[in-house]
C-alpha cells in the first residue's frame, strides 16, 4: 500500500489485492483506500517517494 494522506482519521491511499478480489465495503465505514492492478501499484510503488506529489484526475 501507498499511503498519501490522512484527513479527519480516514487514511487515502493505493493498494492492489494479493489474492483474488477485495470484499465489498462497508458503506458505514469512511475509507480512503483506492485498488489498482498489480501492475499500476508497482509502477506507483517505484514512483511514490517520500514527498512526491501524486494527482489523481
Amino acid at each position: 500500500m501507498v499511503r498519501f494522506t490522512s484527513v479527519e482519521g480516514v487514511t487515502t491511499g493505493f493498494s492492489a489485492a494479493v489474492h483474488g478480489p477485495t470484499p465489498k465495503p462497508d458503506p458505514q465505514t469512511k475509507t480512503g483506500g483506492i485498488r489498482e492492478s498489480r501492475a499500476d501499484g508497482t509502477a506507483l510503488w517505484e514512483m511514490a517517494t517520500v514527498n512526491v506529489k501524486a494527482v489523481v484526475p
